[in-house]
C-alpha cells in the first residue's frame, strides 16, 4: 500500500532513538479501520493506515503542540453480478492533514488522553468496469475528485517507556469535494467518515 512503506521507515527510525531521553517531539503510526458515509457505495468499511509527525510544549500534565501527517484507506467496492453482465466499482482515498494536537497525563499513572483538530485535505480515485455478456463487450472509466474539511479526535493511551507508548483513537471527518468547470469552483454536500485506529507513538 501507498504509506505502507513510510510507516514501516518511520517504525525503524524511532526504534533506535535513545530510551534515556524521551522529548517532545513525536512520530505516531496508527492502522485501523473507517466508515465512509455518503458515498453511494452499498460497501462502507475499509482498512486505513496513518502517520503522524508533531511537536507538543508541556505545561505540567499538559501538552499543547501541532502534527502534520497523511494517510491511506484501502479501496471501497461494489460488485454486481446479473445474468446478462456484471459491473465493479472501487473508490480508493488518500489524505493529508495538519492540526493541533494535544496531551494530558495522568499523575503517578501510564494513561493519558490526547484530543486532535485540524484540517484534511483528500483525494478520491474512484474506477469502474462492466462486462456484457450478450456481445462479450466490456469496458469502464476513471475518475477523481478532491477537497478537504475538518477533521477531529479524541484518544486514550499508555506509556511502556518514556519514548514509547501505545493508543486507541477515534477520528471524525466533515469534508466536501470541490468542483470546478470552466466559470467557476463550487463545493458539493458535506460527507461525514469516522475511523477507529490503534498506534504506536514514538518520543524523542
Amino acid at each position: 500500500m501507498k504509506y505502507a512503506n513510510k510507516l514501516a521507515a518511520a517504525l525503524a527510525l524511532a526504534a533506535v532513538a535513545p530510551l534515556a531521553h524521551a522529548g517532545d517531539t513525536f512520530i505516531d503510526a496508527r492502522i485501523g479501520t473507517a466508515k465512509l458515509n455518503d458515498t453511494g457505495y452499498d460497501d462502507t468499511r475499509t482498512g486505513m493506515q496513518e502517520l503522524a509527525v508533531g511537536h507538543r510544549w508541556g505545561f505540567g500534565p499538559a501538552h499543547i503542540g501541532f502534527e502534520v501527517g497523511g494517510g491511506n484507506m484501502d479501496a471501497l467496492k461494489d460488485d454486481y453480478q446479473y445474468d446478462d453482465g456484471d459491473e465493479h466499482y472501487r473508490l480508493k482515498t488518500s489524505y493529508g492533514f495538519v492540526g493541533a494536537n494535544g496531551r494530558i497525563d495522568l499523575p503517578a499513572s501510564p494513561i493519558y488522553f490526547t484530543g486532535r483538530l485540524g484540517y484534511m485535505g483528500y483525494e478520491q480515485r474512484e474506477k469502474y468496469r462492466y462486462t456484457d455478456y450478450t456481445d462479450n463487450s466490456y469496458g469502464g472509466w476513471h475518475d477523481h475528485n478532491d477537497g478537504g474539511g475538518v477533521y477531529y479526535g479524541v484518544g486514550v493511551g499508555w506509556t511502556i517507556l518514556p519514548t514509547f507508548s501505545v493508543n486507541l483513537n477515534y477520528t471524525g471527518l466533515s469534508y466536501a469535494a470541490e468542483y470546478c468547470d470552466d466559470y467557476d469552483c463550487r463545493w458539493g454536500d458535506t460527507k461525514t467518515a469516522h475511523a477507529v485506529t490503534v498506534g504506536a507513538e514514538f518520543r524523542f
